[in-house]
């Protein structure tokens, strides 16, 4: 995945105020082609000892075993689709805590 932004941080130098960081996802794993394709699988590794968050995204059938498993050993799965750092001199870990999950199944744009 390609950062949009290199510096997540809310008041970095040469962005716009709070613009934070984002990725560009890989072809199929939002929107049209998405839903054509059967949807997919997104799997997510909040690790505050290794200092990092990562995501992948599995189209639907190409999920890895021991995720299906419920036995997820995310160290076999690839390149992440995204990869945030949690090391202290970029953001602190300190910083993720008390999250949720926030799923939106808009219909129509509403």
């Amino acid at each position: 995945a390609l950062p949009i932004s290199k510096n997540c941080w809310v008041n970095a130098p040469g962005e716009f105020p709070n613009q934070g960081c984002g990725q560009r996802l890989p072809a199929g794993s939002f929107g049209p082609p998405f839903n054509k394709g059967g949807g997919g699988t997104y799997a997510a590794d909040w690790d505050p000892i290794a200092r990092h968050i990562r995501t992948w995204f599995f189209p639907a059938g190409m999920e890895p075993l021991d995720l299906n498993a419920r036995k997820p050993r995310p160290a076999y799965w690839g390149t992440p689709t995204s990869y945030f750092t949690l090391e202290s001199s970029f953001c602190s870990p300190g910083h993720f805590k008390n999250m949720r999950i926030v799923f939106d199944t808009t219909f129509c744009g509403d």
